[in-house]
């Protein structure tokens, strides 16, 4: 995406009950399904009894805001975290208004420093739909490499795809 736009600040912070409706909007997203291995439609109660109950363990998930000059654009989650191994996946979603500013890749590279430092998680993996070229340039951008592909992995419009391995 070809926009000028200049990066005020990237930050990351714990989700809060005001996040509410922003986060229904971004979980039923339709035009995200294909991209994500958890199931479409999310109930407003759902989201609610999460937010409200909200404490980042590494053993549960962690979530993250992503902020950019003082508004809220988008998630990072860390996910199927073991820390016996110190590893978990890393998910990210930027509005789609918000894309193509560099956003995505400051606020990667934020989690990133969180994961490590302050949950003592080492490797991070992620998987990326093999069509989603824009977030196999992201991920690669802060040092993740394509390390594997699971066939068949993912069905869009009725057709399988693969879903990429990246590790870092």
């Amino acid at each position: 995406m070809d926009k000028s736009c200049t990066i005020p600040s990237v930050s990351l912070r714990a989700p809060e009950p005001e996040d509410l409706d922003m986060l229904y909007l971004w979980e039923n997203d339709p035009t995200q399904w294909h991209n994500s291995l958890t199931p479409p439609l999310t109930s407003r109660h759902m989201l609610s009894m999460y937010l409200d109950n909200y404490q980042p363990q590494p053993a549960c998930g962690i979530r993250m805001m992503v902020m950019w000059g003082g508004e809220t654009v988008g998630t990072i989650d860390l996910s199927d975290c073991s820390v016996p191994n110190s590893t978990a996946f890393v998910s990210i979603y930027i509005s789609e208004r918000h894309r193509g500013c560099g956003i995505g890749r400051e606020a990667l590279k934020e989690a990133i420093e969180i994961a490590r430092e302050g949950f003592g998680i080492e490797h991070l993996a992620a998987l990326i739909a093999a069509d989603n070229v824009v977030s196999q340039k992201l991920f690669e951008s802060v040092g993740f490499q394509k390390c594997g592909e699971l066939p068949g992995w993912l069905k869009k419009q009725g057709s399988r795809q693969n879903m990429l391995i990246y590790s870092l």
